[in-house]
């Protein structure tokens, strides 16, 4: 057992980034699942057993994640730590056995069409309610990066999620009973929760990791108007949810499978293209050129045309479905990114934000396919049926522009106390990795130390300047300058931008740049 323990260290040392992508497999997984590739058999001839997949799964992911905000204190104490991942992990894959077990081809006829319908929805339910923990764990990991890192990580958890999805699509289809869904897909289905759940435990053996969620400042318990801000941005996840699924749900009802899978294939390229794009940017931006709340107000603008365009234009057609398909793409990432922001600025607890806010928006999904294949699918050809969609379509545009706009985004993100940072200087944190386990070299001694005094007159540092120097050559962030400093995070952003003032640089790579020239030149 110690060995495997120090494997585990090992491996989670070597490749940090792997717990993070537990949230691109459980996304394959979920896209899997949704276009029925893995558990679909040849005698569904149109979309309605996949409508009602994708509602009850995300009912049972959305209902345990919502639980999770508002008893949060039970739910950690009964739901944290690897073990409980792990048995959350099980229980999903034993939903997805037993989704592919009550198909046609197997316990389906013995079971009759009614008991059959009903076995199919708990287990669709379990598969769902079992990856919460994991879910929950993957928004502590995010919750505590650097706002760019973070947009970089969730970037490459949907590339990794899309690259899943197509090697999963592209096995053998061999089946064990001609007509079903193939082997591999039957293994895929069941085996991606355990790896995700495999892949995010990694993170309880990573140095000092806490099997804690965030500390929630009381502090930031009191602020009543960021409450209020969570909330209505969580109704406005909720609304959104319903009304675009719901549009989705009306083409996967009355299509045949093989048209759903295509659409969900042309989309899974798509995702990879906006993530490599949104990667791009990350890397590339500062903090000022990256704006949230004009963001959010174009993906609301496009959802809401596209609602209201789609019956006319097209009667709810292919090529409609896939723009309304990358609209919903695009928000699921961004909104993942905003949770993450919150979590990490404001220091509040990752049960309580994503258990709110992606809670809604997941059991908004299952609404919307609900209300799509049961309501909307009827009514697709009449004067009722676009009426529907319009007021779904008012409906967003109410709570995107007047119960919580992009003004009122971009203020949830402005520091409420003078040691808060705000998201633009977040966003300008530096991407190279952080030095927060380096030893500290003791004052006086060796040719650093020398250097960092030799500088410190040379550019007239004061002595905590001097101090901030040295941190920021040995490559700390401004969180753990503060921290080493015993300052405010404010106080150690001042002293760092003196510093650079002064010494004429403009990066803390230009700095460490700087500071290990002078110091080869003082050893030769």
């Amino acid at each position: 057992m110690l060995r495997g323990h120090v494997f585990f260290e090992k491996l989670e040392s070597a490749l940090p980034f792997l717990p993070f992508m537990a949230l691109g497999i459980q996304l394959a997984w979920l896209f899997i699942g949704s276009s029925g590739i893995a558990w679909i058999s040849n005698s569904d001839l149109d979309g309605s057993n996949i409508s009602v997949f994708n509602a009850t799964a995300n009912a049972g992911i959305g209902i345990v994640l919502v639980l999770a905000a508002f008893k949060e204190e039970r739910f950690k104490a009964f739901a944290n730590g690897p073990r409980a991942i792990i048995l959350g992990s099980l229980l999903s894959a034993v939903g997805c056995i037993g989704i592919v077990a009550v198909g046609p081809y197997y316990l389906g006829p013995t079971l009759g069409t009614p008991l059959n319908m009903t076995v199919f929805c708990i287990f669709c339910a379990m598969s769902g309610m079992g990856l919460a923990p994991l879910i929950l764990r993957c928004a502590e990991l995010y919750g505590s990066l650097a706002p760019r890192k973070a947009i970089i990580y969730v970037a490459f958890s949907h590339i990794v999620a899309a690259a899943i999805y197509f090697i999963i699509a592209g096995t053998p289809v061999w089946a064990p009973a001609q007509g079903g869904p193939s082997l591999m897909g039957i293994v895929s289905f069941a085996i991606l929760p355990l790896l995700a759940a495999l892949f995010v435990s990694l993170s309880y053996f990573a140095p000092n990791a806490s099997q804690e969620p965030t500390a929630v400042p009381q502090a930031a318990k009191a602020q009543m108007r960021t409450s209020k801000e969570i909330y209505r941005l969580t109704i406005v996840a909720l609304v959104f949810s319903v009304a675009i699924v719901a549009v989705r749900a009306v083409v996967v009802d009355v299509s045949v499978v093989s048209f759903t899978q295509a659409v969900v294939s042309v989309d899974m390229l798509l995702r990879m293209c906006f993530a490599a794009l949104f990667i791009l940017i990350a890397v590339g931006m500062s903090g000022d050129s990256f704006d949230v709340g004009r963001l959010y107000s174009i993906i609301m603008s496009a959802s809401v045309a596209l609602m209201v365009l789609a019956p006319i234009a097209s009667g709810f057609s292919s090529g409609w479905s896939q723009f309304i398909l990358v609209v919903n793409d695009i928000f699921d990432f961004v909104f993942w990114c905003i949770l993450s922001f919150i979590v990490y600025q404001k220091k509040l607890s990752p049960y309580r934000i994503f258990g709110l806010g992606w809670g809604a928006y997941t059991l908004g999904s299952a609404i919307g396919w609900l209300l799509g294949s049961r309501v909307m699918a009827s009514l697709v050809e009449t004067n009722t049926g676009f009426i529907v969609d319009v007021i779904l379509a008012v409906s967003v545009l109410v709570c995107a522009f007047v119960l919580f706009s992009e003004k009122q985004l971009d203020g949830l993100f402005k520091p409420e106390t003078a040691d808060q940072p705000s998201l633009n200087d977040l966003m300008n944190e530096p991407l190279e990795p952080e030095a927060a386990n380096a030893p500290m070299e003791k004052e006086g001694k060796g040719h650093f130390s020398k250097v960092i005094g030799s500088l410190a007159k040379e550019y007239h540092l004061s002595k905590r300047e001097t101090e901030a120097l040295k941190l920021l050559a040995m490559g700390y962030r401004s969180d753990v300058i503060a921290q080493e400093m015993q300052v405010s995070w404010s106080t150690a952003r001042t002293h760092t931008r003196n510093v650079y003032s002064k010494m004429g640089v403009h990066s803390k790579q230009e700095l460490i740049s700087l500071v290990d020239e002078r110091v080869r030149l003082d050893r030769s």
